[in-house]
């Protein structure tokens, strides 16, 4: 123990006492500090031998990462000596085992971390790092102590390969069920079809580790597959095989039932195969040196409907489970619905297109008004066509429109009600006339017609669709219709034919005055009557056809002359003419029916039909007087002049006289002349023809013509004629036998043919000539001919005609109701 010193003599005695008591103090805490210096080296030693001597591995770096000390077991580990103190760390890493060990290190601040680093030469360390020093000082910043943790890691491994193994269904059920909810995301959140092919692609084959995948779709045009673009690649090989096979596949359409991907589509089931090389009907050829040689192809399906095949390739085949099978069922069922989705947009962008075209071409004005904004949003095309303003005109007026264009007295209309917005919300439409300004100053009449179209999230009413057409020529139209109705109803009232408006099924609604006139009934009897009622029983069948017809709608108007029966019982007859009349939709509504009293006319007829008879009885009588008389006399005394003359001429031939050739002359003209009265006396006297006869009868006549008239004459027939009884036969032969004699007695023609066919139920009996045509009606009046000929007509129910021929000539025309032809 050292000597204490001595306090200064300048002290006073209580300041030394108190300075050599601090002295003391200080001597004693020196000797503890002593003491306990003595223990730390003691103990260093100690420690120092100890980590010499254990498996300590231990490293201390500077804050500059350079290294300053280690245990001999570390400078083992990382192959250290005594020179490598003061190292920086990266001359350590770029030693081999210093690289594998030491790397990851933040060179600019130590982290207290643990870290397994490994394998080195098959063996796993753990590394930590502690930090430890000031920053102030020279001590080491960091130290890191590494520890062989080889056994351990092989436990957790062979722990982790036992749990795999254990939890390999489970998990493998949780990928799957992941991949499916990744992908059912994707089909949210993918703008188009593409991206969402492509994003399942890659989840599909990043999971299940499948290198290279493809879709075919269907194609739009044609009932084939065709490559699409989205391919997906593990993006590890570039391999010029794939990139060719992908240019094979770009170029191919895919059938029904060919290859793979058709039997997919064809199936709508899941199928593959080991090695495509193999395959016959693959449809794609396999470039040289492919290696995915496994295909397998899943469906993409809208309802029963494939649509699509998702395929992927890999170089080992296939073995899919039943869980992946559904898990691919169900991601093709989400691609399906996603298919489907892009076809819906596909169509409502292509509705919405053809919406937008029928807007510009259609006849009508179509616009959008915000009632929040008061203003038109849009406005198609047809306002210039149809008011002279652009659409852009009326976006720039926005709720100044109204005042600016349309009438004053109709504003308040073209403004919405509550009501009326109400109306729309129910779904309602409203419609609306009103005026607007044309662009050239006039106005038109416009009629709208409005429905909701939007609507805000209040449910309140945003917008209103709206069709607008012109109707100023409509308006002008009703005008003239109400001007005409007032026409129709002066006509009607005070027209003196007899006009009546029925139901369609024949039933009075309304009568003129002069109705009441003709059929002597008042207008309320009237008003309950029909026409059938009116009608005289025998001719009630007269036109009912007709009018069913007309009253169906499959005829317009109809004509018809019958008879009717007056209140007070008198018959009078009436020419009924009968017009249907149709409502707004065009289905038949009403009839209009005018009947003039025709019963003078009809009397007038009826005395001109006994003239007729009694002219024709007439003409047969002084014919049947000819005939007798120039058979009775004229033939008698010409065959009395016949013998005598015959009896000279014996004589004469007897004496050898020359005058017996001339009295043998007189005699043959006199047995002509004999003939020709014979001949005329026959067709004076009314023979009946046979029906049988009556073609045979014809072709006589026409011969008689030819050989004494020179007219060449033909008669042309389709087959067989079969007319009912003589009567009838008679009539239609007297009827062609006048015309040939008026053709041949005025036309002067050099050709006259009959022509014998049948045409819907009627005889068609067509004489025609080529001469100068038929001289004027007065003088076959005067002459009786024709009237004979018309009579005779109405006698067999037949129809004639008489119309000029072309170029010259004349037509005469017979049509006979009934079968009576038998065609050949």
């Amino acid at each position: 123990m050292s000597q204490q010193p001595s306090p200064p003599e300048e002290l006073g005695t209580g300041e030394r006492d108190a300075l050599r008591q601090r002295i003391q103090e200080l001597e004693l805490r020196n000797a503890g500090y002593q003491q306990e210096l003595e223990n730390l080296c003691t103990a260093h030693r100690h420690l120092t031998e100890f980590v010499n001597r254990s498996d300590l591995m231990a490293l201390s770096f500077d804050l500059e990462w350079r290294l300053l000390a280690f245990t001999p077991a570390a400078g083992r580990l990382l192959r250290l000596g005594p020179g490598d103190q003061g190292l920086p760390l990266g001359d350590l890493l770029s030693r081999p085992v210093g690289g594998r060990l030491l790397a990851g290190l933040d060179h600019r601040a130590p982290a207290a971390v643990e870290t397994i680093v490994g394998p080195v030469e098959d063996r796993w360390y753990s590394r930590q790092v502690r930090r430890f020093g000031s920053t102030e000082t020279d001590q080491p910043a960091a130290m890191l102590i590494f520890s062989d943790v080889s056994a351990l890691q092989r436990r957790q491994g062979d722990l982790l390969a036992d749990n795999e193994t254990l939890m390999s269904r489970s998990d493998r059920r949780a990928m799957l069920l992941g991949l499916q909810h990744q992908i059912a995301i994707a089909a949210n959140e993918s703008e188009t079809l593409v991206e969402l092919l492509g994003l399942a692609l890659d989840r599909v084959g990043r999971a299940l580790k499948w290198p290279l995948g493809h879709v075919y779709q269907l194609d739009y045009d044609t009932p084939l597959l065709r490559s699409s673009r989205v391919w997906y690649t593990d993006g590890n090989r570039r391999d010029p095989a794939i990139e060719e096979y992908r240019r094979i596949t770009a170029e191919s359409l895919i059938t029904l039932d060919e290859g793979l991907i058709g039997r997919v589509r064809e199936t709508g089931q899941p199928l593959w195969m080991d090695d495509i090389r193999a395959e016959k009907n693959f449809s794609r050829r396999i470039p040289e040196g492919f290696p995915y040689p496994a295909v397998i192809g899943f469906p993409i399906a809208i309802g029963r409907h494939v649509v699509a095949v998702i395929e992927f390739y890999n170089d080992a085949p296939f073995r899919p489970g039943q869980r992946l099978l559904e898990t691919m069922d169900n991601i093709g069922l989400v691609l399906g619905r996603a298919y489907e989705r892009d076809r819906t947009r596909r169509q409502l962008r292509e509705s919405r297109q053809f919406i937008e075209n029928i807007a510009d071409t259609a006849p009508f004005m179509v616009y959008v008004y915000d009632l929040i904004e008061r203003r038109n949003v849009y406005v198609n095309s047809q306002i210039t066509q149809m008011l002279g303003y652009s659409p852009g005109f009326f976006a720039m007026q926005g709720s100044r429109l109204i005042e600016s264009v349309v009438h004053p007295d109709d504003q308040t209309r073209v403004s919405f009600s509550g009501q009326e917005l109400r109306r729309m919300l129910e779904g309602e439409r409203v419609d609306t006339e009103f005026r607007v300004r044309h662009a050239d100053g006039g106005w038109r009449w416009l009629r709208r017609r409005a429905v909701a179209f939007m609507r805000t999230e209040e449910g309140r009413l945003r917008s209103i669709l709206a069709a607008v057409q012109d109707v100023t020529d409509w308006k002008m139209a009703e005008d003239a219709l109400r001007e005409s109705e007032m026409r129709f109803r002066a006509i009607f009232e005070q027209s003196p034919l007899a006009i009546t408006l029925a139901t369609t099924d024949g039933r009075f609604v309304r009568v003129n005055a002069a109705a009441e006139r003709m059929f002597g009934y008042p207008h309320e009897e009237l008003l309950g009557l029909t026409f059938l009622d009116l009608t005289y029983p025998d001719d009630r069948e007269a036109g009912v056809g007709k009018y069913r017809q007309l009253a169906q709608g499959e005829i317009p108007s109809f004509s018809v002359e019958k008879r009717y029966r007056r209140k007070d019982g008198r018959i009078i007859w009436g020419n009924v003419f009968v017009t249907l009349i149709r409502d707004q939709h065009g289905e038949p509504r009403f009839t209009l029916g005018m009947v003039k009293d025709i019963t003078e006319r009809k009397q007038a007829e009826e005395e001109l039909r006994h003239l007729q008879k009694e002219i024709l009885e007439l003409s047969v009588r002084e014919q049947r007087r000819l005939g007798q008389e120039l058979h009775d006399g004229l033939g008698q005394q010409l065959t009395g002049l016949g013998l005598i003359a015959r009896t000279l001429a014996r004589k004469l031939q007897a004496r050898g006289l020359p005058e017996a050739d001339t009295m043998e002359e007189l005699v043959e003209g006199l047995a002509q002349s004999l003939s020709q009265v014979r001949g005329m006396s026959k067709g004076l006297l009314p023979v009946e023809i046979d029906a049988a006869e009556f073609v045979k009868a014809l072709r006589d006549a026409l011969g008689i013509i030819e050989k004494r008239a020179g007219i060449r004459c033909k008669l042309h027939t389709d087959g067989a004629v079969r007319l009912e009884d003589n009567g009838i036969a008679t009539n239609l032969f007297k009827i062609c036998q006048e015309s040939l004699i008026n053709a041949v007695k005025h036309a002067r023609p050099r050709n006259i043919e009959i022509e014998i066919s049948h045409e819907q139920e009627e005889l068609i009996v067509r004489i025609s000539d080529d001469g100068t045509g038929m001289p004027e009606a007065k003088d076959l009046i005067l002459g009786g001919g024709l009237n004979i000929m018309r009579y005779r007509a109405n006698e067999i129910g037949a129809q004639l005609e008489i119309r000029p021929a072309k170029p010259t000539g004349t037509v005469i025309t017979l049509r006979l109701k009934g079968r009576h032809f038998d065609g050949a």
